[in-house]
């Protein structure tokens, strides 16, 4: 008995995921977090997206965390993702501590006022 060749696998080609046209049928709203934490296990890992603040109470403020967003990815989705990160990051390393040491000088001349 032969088996014929799969035209779908026989043709296919690598994608670029940047390619492909976003949808957002469901109105998926942008998010702000200022912290994350991470779990994993074997198969899996994911980024739960939390905002930190602290709220006034009676006794004093209390801090809390929201969680805004939990997002599981497959582990070599993460590690793409991780890889990018760290490209991003390696590429823009200048510009971002320029951007923060510009922060800071507007943050601690508005302090001094």
């Amino acid at each position: 008995m032969s088996t014929k060749p799969n035209p779908m696998v026989s043709q296919t080609k690598p994608i670029n995921v940047a390619d492909i046209p976003v949808t957002n049928p469901h109105g998926v709203q942008p998010i702000y977090a200022n912290s994350i934490g991470l779990a994993a296990t074997l198969m899996d890992f994911t980024l739960l997206f939390l905002e930190t603040g602290q709220l006034p109470g009676e006794k004093g403020p209390t801090t809390r965390n929201e969680l805004k967003a939990a997002v599981t990815l497959p582990m070599p989705a993460a590690g793409a993702l991780i890889q990018v990160l760290n490209q991003y990051l390696t590429q823009n390393k200048a510009q971002m501590e320029s951007a923060m040491a510009a922060a800071g000088k507007v943050e601690a001349s508005s302090a001094k006022q």
